[in-house]
């Protein structure tokens, strides 16, 4: 099967999950759901990324129990081929809408700060050939480039944060948790969308990334390390604005050097962070793209990766058109549910295999035993 797999190591893949939680955890959260009655998502946030390690951790262990190589037979064994159809039907629509969370968000910012003359339509033109060409290449290509380019995002993010350091203030995180014990659950659990869809992705690449051992640590790395990094930068945030103020800001980080520099400056610092923080966005949607082709092609017995991943590119860029176009704001219901319930999409499917996958290891155990064998 051509299905652009190769094999890449730690450092890439690392470097590729991370890169996803962290666009998704800084740049796609709601700010009227998140900061609704104050800023706690510098503790949310951290709480979402361990519950989705909790669920990367128990599937990956049933994984390795079992002896399944990847999510696809581990689908299959557990709920039949029919089973294993409509969930990675299911899983793909998903990471097609994980894909299109961030890529809508930067093609907003990007209208704002820079093609205010320029339809929606026409930055996405340029942006999606280039995102369907990257998933086209496969996860050697991903990888390759993220480790490449995570460094690079790194810097431009610290410096981000300090050039506003004269502007941090305590007193604008009040009030204190000010939202509550529920809202926070709430909030934890419907902020595992920014990283269950990579956690998914892991296990599917787990071929690609050379194995159960290597991809569990892969995931255990980058899940830390981008938990550390989005409550830091939330925290930093929340110091900037209030909580009041982050409710009217879309992507509040790409605007937080706007109050200490110069509008003329034509150096300035957000509009060059802009571009590579865009390009982490677009990268984290070939990613996303590439996993929901590659488990949808397993599925489904189609042998060449390729067919299967412009469909889903395209229909990531309908999902954004939607977007502009009016109709997710004419039918809010469905934004409200990825927004609340979009971790489930993910969630759900890999708890319930693996939970039938341990009753069934369980209950050939104990059938070997009563055989003598």
């Amino acid at each position: 099967m051509n299905l652009r797999e190769g094999r890449i190591g730690k450092q890439e893949g690392l470097c590729l999950a991370a890169i996803s939680m962290c666009v998704v955890g800084l740049f796609t959260l709601d700010p009227d759901f998140t900061y609704s009655n104050g800023n706690v998502s510098y503790v949310t946030l951290a709480i979402a990324a361990i519950l989705s390690l909790l669920v990367f951790l128990l599937v990956s262990a049933c994984m390795k129990r079992s002896g399944y190589e990847e999510l696809s037979e581990m689908l299959e064994d557990t709920c039949g081929k029919v089973g294993r159809s409509v969930i990675s039907t299911i899983l793909m629509l998903g990471f097609a809408f994980a894909a299109y969370d961030p890529l809508a968000r930067f093609v907003q910012v990007m209208h704002g700060l820079f093609f205010s003359g320029v339809t929606y339509r026409m930055i996405l033109v340029f942006m999606l050939p280039s995102i369907i060409i990257i998933a086209w290449m496969g996860l050697e290509t991903l990888g390759r480039t993220a480790k490449c380019y995570f460094i690079l995002l790194l810097v431009v993010t610290l410096a981000t944060v300090l050039a506003a350091a004269g502007e941090y203030e305590s007193y604008r995180l009040y009030p204190i948790l000010g939202c509550g014990l529920k809202q926070g659950m709430q909030l934890s659990l419907s902020e595992t969308v920014a990283f269950l869809p990579a956690f998914t992705a892991l296990l599917i690449c787990c071929k690609g990334l050379n194995g159960h051992k290597n991809m569990r640590n892969v995931g255990i790395y980058a899940g830390l390390i981008s938990a550390a990094i989005c409550a830091v930068i939330q925290l930093l945030l929340g110091m900037v604005f209030t909580y009041s103020e982050l409710q009217k800001l879309v992507m509040p980080l790409c605007r937080i050097n706007h109050i200490s520099i110069d509008e003329g400056n034509i150096m300035r610092l957000d509009k060059i962070a802009q571009i590579f923080w865009m390009n982490g966005s677009m990268l984290t949607g070939a990613f996303y793209i590439y996993a929901g082709s590659a488990l949808f092609s397993r599925s489904f017995g189609i042998r060449d990766i390729r067919p299967v991943v412009v469909p889903v590119g395209l229909l990531t860029g309908i999902f954004v058109l939607m977007e502009f176009g009016g109709v997710l704001s004419k039918n809010e219901w469905l934004s409200h549910l990825w927004i609340s319930a979009g971790g489930a999409v993910f969630a759900v499917p890999l708890i319930v295999s693996s939970l039938i996958s341990l009753f069934k290891r369980n209950e050939n155990t104990e059938k070997n035993y009563a055989k003598g064998v």
